[in-house]
């Protein structure tokens, strides 16, 4: 049963590592004291958006070992224990997966816009953060050497 509980955290700990920031309102400590470009513009477009991380495997093989781990402590006989960690394996594959998934898809938005020169873009970015931005809306576009934010004036 030990050996369970460490699978279980060890797991946990590595699924919650993946999940990752998409808010406007959030900066990794490299940006800070950064210079960034500002530009404004002005909303055409909203609509909201799912963000999915890639798929790397990462939740099913994790959640495969754990049940396989769980499985084999089934039973009295060693072709029970066997038995028990094949389907232990192939059950937490799948609750491993869908749990990976569930931890890293994001709610977001998907920011048409027009740039003051005329030219149009467009940006996702995470929903917390960017509830209040509506079509007509002006936002001040923050550019750092890798990403882009839309903040509403």
């Amino acid at each position: 049963m030990k050996k369970v509980a460490l699978s279980i955290l060890a797991v946990a700990s590595l699924l919650g590592g993946c999940a990752t920031s998409v808010s406007p309102n959030s900066y990794v400590r490299s940006s800070v004291m950064s210079e960034m470009n500002v530009e404004l513009a002005t909303v055409e477009a909203v609509r909201r958006v799912k963000i999915e991380a890639p798929q790397n495997g990462t939740g099913a093989g994790a959640g495969s070992a754990l049940g396989a781990v769980a499985g084999s402590s089934l039973g009295s006989s060693p072709r029970d224990a066997v038995a028990g960690a094949i389907a232990g394996a192939v059950i937490g594959g799948v609750a491993g997966r869908l749990a990976d998934r569930a931890a890293n898809e994001r709610e977001g938005v998907e920011i048409i816009y027009r740039l003051d020169n005329g030219q149009v873009k467009a940006l996702i970015q995470g929903l917390e953060g960017s509830e209040d931005i509506k079509p007509g809306d002006r936002i001040r576009l923050i550019k750092g050497q890798y990403t882009v934010r839309a903040v509403k004036l």
